[in-house]
């Protein structure tokens, strides 16, 4: 590993290598974020809340929960509330979901992925979301 070392006399940053690692230090800088200029809200808040399904089952048979997330948690991460479950194994596939609070989620901004919208709008529960919010 070779130690190759190398500054750059600019006035904001002096870069070190080592190897193929760039490390940089920054210097006489002002902080990022001050009491009068907050940090920048992220686009994926934590107000973002995705529904999304959790795979649960053994090895080769799968089965999911349909679960409401933060939009940053992993896929098996933590979840705000279970609204349902899903198989595909069976014939036909196995779609329980609990409307009303399905319907809460919804209105209160959950956005749901490809596959959860599909089965929303399987037991119905995405044109009577969709009904509600044009009435409003």
């Amino acid at each position: 590993m070779s130690s190759d070392f190398q500054m750059d006399d600019g006035p904001q940053a002096s870069n070190l290598t080592f190897g193929e690692c760039q490390h940089v230090i920054l210097k006489d800088t002002e902080p990022l974020h001050t009491i009068d200029n907050p940090l920048p809200i992220p686009h994926n808040s934590p107000d973002m809340l995705k529904i999304r399904l959790r795979r649960m089952g053994a090895k080769k048979k799968p089965s999911y929960r349909l679960v409401v997330v933060d939009s940053r948690a992993s896929r098996d991460g933590a979840s705000l509330s279970i609204i349902g479950h899903y198989d595909p194994l069976t014939d036909p596939e196995t779609v329980v979901i609990k409307e009303e609070e399905a319907l809460k989620w919804l209105g209160q901004g959950a956005q749901p992925t490809a596959t959860a919208s599909r089965l929303l709008s399987k037991t119905g529960i995405m044109d009577k979301f969709k009904s509600a919010k044009e009435k409003a």
